[in-house]
């Protein structure tokens, strides 16, 4: 397996790092995990930049390149790539309950609408383990103990997925 150098242009230049057997394999893969975060590749990828090379795009890498300067590409799976997703989402509920706090109304139902979006898009139940060890996370890392008694808390938050 070589490593390849492939860039494309959507908005500015990136070039990523990739595994393959073959530079249209590399590039297989980047149109691939494109289309897996959203990206429009239908247009995007008549954007390639050219290398240096023969091929469109895409480059050879030598064994001992130093490859500090680029992004690694990172192929996953469907279900690693819902793991680290749902991980985003939980971060962001956790840091945004931090800086609301608990005191306002329309901050405390942003939280509980966030927190029960997440439940919805990753199948969490209320009643559950995952839900209460989520729930004991947002608690404790968004420092609402001193705003908020935990039972309280944990109410209002599963009042709409129950």
């Amino acid at each position: 397996m070589a490593k390849f150098a492939v860039s494309y242009t959507e908005v500015y230049r990136k070039t990523y790092i990739v595994e393959a057997e073959s530079w249209a394999d590399a590039e297989e893969k980047l149109r691939e995990v494109a289309e897996d975060s959203g990206l429009d590749a239908s247009d995007c990828f008549d954007h390639w930049d050219t290398e240096p090379s023969d091929t469109f795009g895409c480059k050879p890498i030598p064994e001992n390149a130093d490859l500090s300067c680029f992004d690694i590409l990172e192929t996953r799976t469907t279900e690693e790539t819902r793991s680290v997703e749902k991980e985003k989402s939980l971060n962001y509920i956790t840091l945004f309950a931090a800086s609301s706090g608990w005191e306002d109304f329309n901050c405390k139902e942003k939280i509980r609408a966030l927190f029960t979006s997440y439940c919805f898009v990753f199948g969490i139940d209320a009643d559950t383990l995952e839900c209460d060890n989520t729930l004991l996370k947002i608690y404790r890392e968004s420092n609402l103990e001193s705003l908020v008694e935990y039972g309280d808390f944990e109410k209002y938050m599963v009042e709409l997925i129950v």
